[in-house]
């Protein structure tokens, strides 16, 4: 994917070729490539080449009650449309392959609406549960075998500077927040 650098925290969720966006040229093919971040659009002439390169953030995608405005829609011509309506308008991007444009969609969904995710994602509220389990265990050890546990200190409360905006973060030692800012996650 050319012109483009993904963000730290940002990851590659899928690609598809041969997309048309509505404001492109006949002829012009482009790459749609999805990150857990933006909507990225790399544009090719008709002969191959490198026509530049559109982001559109996640962020930026319309949600009205809970819904995010996306959809898969049909033109006349057989192409699929991915219809997104974003807060400065409203963009179309045509695929051949409905089960494709569907999966896109759905992908859309899932991140703007954070009920899907990164792939491989960590997910911290299964290693939680995993820690506290382990703890207890342990613990049941200790006493089975008169072993005493120590109190644990409460958790100190830390501020910071989050690593990709600056904004101050605070929370919990040793826990993840979300920068208010950029959204970005953060380990104090």
């Amino acid at each position: 994917m050319a012109n483009y650098e993904y963000g730290r925290d940002e990851a590659h969720v899928h690609t598809v070729a041969n997309v048309w966006p509505s404001e492109s040229l006949p002829g012009m093919t482009h790459e749609l490539v999805l990150t857990t971040r933006n909507i990225v659009i790399n544009g090719k002439g008709m002969f191959g080449g490198d026509k530049g390169t559109t982001v559109y953030s996640l962020r930026t995608v319309v949600v009205i009650d809970g819904r995010v405005q996306v959809k898969l829609g049909k033109k006349p011509n057989g192409l699929h449309n991915i219809d997104i309506r974003f807060r400065d308008g409203a963009r179309q991007f045509g695929l051949r392959d409905k089960r494709e444009a569907k999966y896109v969609v759905q992908k859309i969904e899932e991140l703007v609406s954070g009920s899907g995710g990164a792939p491989d994602a960590f997910d911290s509220s299964a290693s939680a549960v995993v820690a506290d389990t382990m703890r207890d265990t342990v613990d049941t050890l200790k006493s089975a075998f008169g072993f005493k546990s120590q109190a644990a200190a409460p958790p100190a409360t830390v501020a910071r500077t989050c690593g990709s905006c600056g904004a101050p973060v605070s929370g919990l030692k040793g826990k993840v927040t979300i920068c208010s800012y950029c959204d970005s996650p953060a380990t104090l």
